[in-house]
């Protein structure tokens, strides 16, 4: 039986970021587009940053990490489950 690790445990997994090509169309990338999986710390330090008071949406952190790593887009479901 495996024991579930906790949040704190899950951000500090030696995780690496990835860039993927996608093959399928997948949510709101369409096939062939490059796609960024952040890590949990990625978003972490994405959502440190932003100013108290200040909203930011999912698509804009998605298209901001998207553009800073060179892809098209940034996985929806790692970015929302983070």
């Amino acid at each position: 039986m495996t024991i579930k690790k906790s949040w704190a445990e899950k951000m500090l997994t030696k995780k690496e970021s990835k860039i993927k090509r996608i093959e399928f169309d997948f949510t709101d990338i369409p096939a062939g587009s490059i796609m960024f999986i952040a890590t949990p710390k990625i978003i972490e330090d994405y959502i440190k940053q932003i100013p108290k008071g200040k909203t930011i949406t999912i698509k804009t952190i998605r298209k901001d990490l998207a553009i800073a790593n060179n892809a098209d887009y940034t996985c929806p479901v790692n970015t929302g489950i983070f």
